[in-house]
């Protein structure tokens, strides 16, 4: 699979073009990953008249025409900038939103598109490979890391890690939809930071790549704590909506689903304080948002996407991690260990 020969880059009314970078040359970008969100966000960069590639499966072509929903906003995709895993090109960022349990096996294939000064963002669920290793130094989470390969071979000094506030589907697959409600943002930080205060010019240049394709992008200086507090949703709403099939908006509504969430999240907290980390808010504060998306229409999460789907669940990183920092210090997690057990028996 070639690039496609001068794709055309739709343009949406009313988003900042290129023209609002700082003034240095656009950083050439590729998403490897051409799920939702990843679809998600390689259209919203092209719109921008950003220099992107979509790296994709050797022998998976992308359905054209591709609709891309946001809000009120949409457009229809008649060509794309593709290129096969296998044939890497050299770019600034590569921004990684296959699934985190994938990373291991496709490091290999992603380390060529960084060249020696690429900066790799991990946008992906559930706790990092690195995670451990920030509170407890050379220890490994096997959940996300089962070998350790990650954390010998990733230079974290060239690694941003993304927070992703952004609600996405795709309902089909040629139809992508985001979901527009408050508090949409992308979080960016450093998975080791010396002196939060420091300059990072690579993370103030992601920040303005998104800011001209209209994304809300932030620096999150302690990166962790966003990643915790993301993780306090999905730890319980990931796997309930797998096992249940239901959507949010079914899920909040039902009392003994919305118990379960509440007490899964607890347990997460529980988690969290134990091993030194903020608690983030409380589960009611924190379900706010989602039912913010819930009431934007019939969202699925992405472990309900993937049961559809036949996929594998994102259950190690999102469930599994959180379980294995508790065994660390001997927290109970009942409800957690339930949802775990229970959606693991829906994996092929």
């Amino acid at each position: 699979m070639g690039r496609a020969a001068a794709p055309a880059r739709p343009r949406i009314a009313g988003l900042p073009q290129l023209s609002a970078l700082p003034n240095t040359a656009a950083p050439r970008i590729a998403v490897f990953g051409a799920g939702a969100i990843g679809l998600y966000l390689s259209s919203r960069l092209l719109a921008a008249g950003l220099p992107v590639t979509l790296v994709n499966r050797p022998g998976s072509p992308l359905p054209l025409p591709l609709t891309v929903e946001d809000g009120e906003r949409s457009v229809v995709h008649t060509d794309f900038p593709v290129l096969a895993a296998d044939r890497p090109k050299v770019h600034d960022f590569v921004i990684v939103t296959i699934k985190a349990q994938e990373l291991p096996a496709a490091w290999p294939q992603i380390r060529p598109w960084l060249g020696e000064s690429g900066q790799l963002v991990v946008a992906q669920n559930g706790l990092p490979w690195w995670f451990l290793h920030r509170l407890d130094a050379g220890s490994v989470l096997r959940a996300a890391d089962p070998d350790g390969r990650l954390l010998r071979g990733i230079d974290l000094a060239r690694t941003i890690a993304c927070v992703i506030h952004k609600s996405v589907d795709r309902i089909a697959p040629d139809h992508v939809r985001a979901f527009a409600v408050p508090g949409d943002r992308f979080v960016f930080g450093r998975p080791l930071v010396s002196d939060e205060n420091a300059a990072d010019v690579a993370v103030d240049r992601l920040i303005a790549a998104f800011s001209a394709a209209g994304l809300k992008a932030e620096s999150g200086g302690d990166i962790a704590g966003a990643i915790w507090d993301k993780l306090l949703g999905n730890v319980v709403l990931n796997p309930l909506s797998a096992i249940s099939g239901l959507d949010m908006a079914a899920l909040l509504a039902d009392p003994a689903h919305y118990r379960t969430i509440v007490a899964g999240m607890r347990e997460a907290q529980a988690v969290a304080l134990a091993n030194g980390l903020p608690a983030g808010r409380p589960p009611e504060e924190r379900l706010a948002r989602t039912a913010q998306v819930a009431a934007s229409g019939h969202f699925r999460t992405s472990m309900l996407q993937d049961r559809r789907a036949g996929k594998a669940l994102e259950l190690e990183p999102i469930v599994g991690a959180v379980l294995e920092l508790a065994r660390r210090r001997a927290v109970p997690t009942p409800t957690l260990a339930r949802l775990y057990a229970e959606a693991g028996q829906l994996s092929p």
